[in-house]
């Protein structure tokens, strides 16, 4: 006979607070130790549990709730992989070959050997090159949970065991090392490395590992098999069709409608672009709302900026007046981001070297100055002591930066976001290009499409956040009318390359194109 059920007493739980969030409160005495499922619930779930697993064709971590009325609600599954004890590393298995990193934690136990793939944009996750490849990355990224199918393991300077893409590595059985701080300078693409994640290092490829984790490709194990899911039946195809395909995927087409969504994913896509839009065009409306609590920044520097102190971003000695100096901004955020605006030799007040006239740049300005918002409004920023939020028009480009620099580095990130231009599509995407490879030297990790350039760095101290703030201020005044200087597909080379020079005057390129201007007289 099966044994009676243990029952657990429970004293505390967790409830909804009716202003939201959760909120911790006792147990009634005489509900302490009564299950918390019935025996319907219990077998309801089992059946959920075995309807699942047939359908996704092996074991399944199911993560599901019971709402007010009883209804059960399954929320995700995913493969059920259960880690093993830790094999003993022989002795033998480092030998002579040269340690190329160690240190770092161990996030997912075990050993591989690939090939360096070094991601940098989020379009790499969608080339993955043949071959079995170790995936190399600055910062844990969530999008890359999705390459870990054809990767044998993962490598990260910064992230933590417990975010998400250490879960999935482990839920996989990757191996993966976080922390190691300098992999993505040391490794190159291509390399053959093995990670030892039980032994914390990564050594140099063996000829006899090569071909191991060749013939591994060739013959995928149990293992191996075991990832891949069988053909769902018709029905479920189509509830997949439904509900996670994604069809709106260019938020800059004609076809970017909420007409043209045709999943659950397509709405959130969708709903999630115009909420990052919506960013934008709140600032304006935020200040004429807001005038009471609005300072103008005065600086030398022609950048019309309005502060909005949401709380300990300004100086307990500020007086409270309608302008506030630079020095008078305390937000840790803010002033990193200014050291970098206010770095000598910036172009703030000169354009680029540019060979010809500007004449469609001066004909966007024209009529530029009959839209809703024309060039010279001022833009703004809300601070409070470690919180950063910028949005700014700067001739004819939008640019977002949000960024937490706090005592934690797990919840401390930088995101930016950088569009537009006044000359052609061709030289706004140049442009891009060049921010893009900038970006990417500063270990941001980055989205390009068409003058579009999305950056996201996180999970880093607030000494490393500052870092980055400072080069991105420096980009604000380096990327001015840097559109009208991309003549050709060499270009946004040179200038990404004088940037990280310090050659903010761009004095490489003015020479270039004196040599050019003379070779047409010629």
């Amino acid at each position: 006979p099966a044994a009676p059920p243990v029952i657990a007493r429970k004293d505390v739980r967790l409830v909804f607070n009716a202003q939201g969030g959760l909120v911790e409160e006792e147990v009634p005495e005489n509900e302490r130790e009564l299950p918390v499922l019935s025996s319907e619930e219990l077998k309801k779930l089992v059946d959920f549990g075995l309807l699942i697993e047939e359908a996704e064709g092996g074991p399944q971590d199911v993560e599901w709730a019971i709402d007010p009325d009883g209804v059960i609600w399954i929320l995700q599954a995913r493969p059920l992989r259960l880690s093993a004890a830790p094999r003993p590393r022989p002795p033998r298995e480092r030998g002579d070959r040269k340690v190329l990193l160690e240190g770092g934690r161990v996030t997912s136990r075990g050993r591989a050997t690939g090939k360096a793939f070094v991601l940098r944009r989020r379009q790499d996750i969608d080339r993955l090159p043949e071959g079995p490849l170790i995936l190399v990355m600055h910062q844990s990224l969530v999008d890359a949970a999705k390459a870990l199918e054809k990767a044998c393991g993962v490598i990260v300077d910064l992230g933590n065991p417990a975010d998400h893409l250490s879960c999935v590595a482990r839920e996989h059985g990757t191996p993966m090392l976080t922390g190691l701080i300098k992999a993505t300078e040391v490794l190159e693409d291509g390399q053959w490395i093995t990670l030892d994640a039980d032994g914390g290092m990564v050594l140099e490829a063996s000829s006899q590992e090569r071909e191991e984790a060749l013939e591994a490709q060739r013959s995928p194990g149990p293992e191996h098999a075991a990832r891949t899911s069988r053909p769902l039946d018709p029905m479920m195809e189509r509830l997949r069709e439904l509900i996670v395909r994604l069809n709106l995927t260019d938020a800059y087409g004609p076809t970017f409608s909420i007409m043209e969504c045709r999943s659950i994913h397509d709405i959130v896509r969708y709903v999630h672009e115009k909420a990052v839009i919506a960013m934008f065009e709140a600032g304006d409306d935020l200040i004429e709302e807001t005038s009471g609590l609005v300072y103008r920044l005065e600086t030398d520097i022609p950048f019309l900026l309005n502060v909005i102190d949401l709380g300990g971003g300004l100086s307990p000695d500020t007086k409270r007046r309608r302008h506030v100096t630079p020095e008078e901004i305390i937000s840790r955020p803010f002033r990193a981001l200014w050291q970098g605006i206010s770095t000598p030799g910036l172009r703030w007040s000169t354009p680029p070297p540019v060979v010809g006239a500007m004449g469609s740049v001066v004909s966007r300005w024209m009529s530029d100055q009959r839209s809703e918002r024309p060039l010279g409004m001022p833009n703004y920023v809300i601070v409070t002591r470690d919180y950063l939020n910028m949005n700014a028009r700067m001739d004819f480009h939008f640019t977002m930066i949000d960024s937490l620099c706090s005592l934690d580095p797990r919840s401390n990130y930088v995101r930016f976001r950088f569009k537009g231009g006044g000359t052609s599509p061709k030289q706004r995407h140049r442009r891009a290009l060049s921010i893009a490879e900038i970006l990417e030297w500063a270990d941001f990790f980055t989205d390009l499409k068409a003058d579009l350039v999305n950056a996201y760095f996180a999970d880093a101290p607030a000494e490393v956040i500052e870092e980055k703030l400072v080069v991105l201020g420096r980009l604000l005044g380096f990327s001015r009318l840097l559109d009208a200087a991309m003549r050709d597909d060499e270009t946004p080379h040179i200038v990404a390359e004088a940037f990280q020079e310090g050659d903010y005057q761009l004095t490489r390129l003015l020479g270039d194109q004196a040599q050019g201007l003379e070779s047409v007289q010629a």
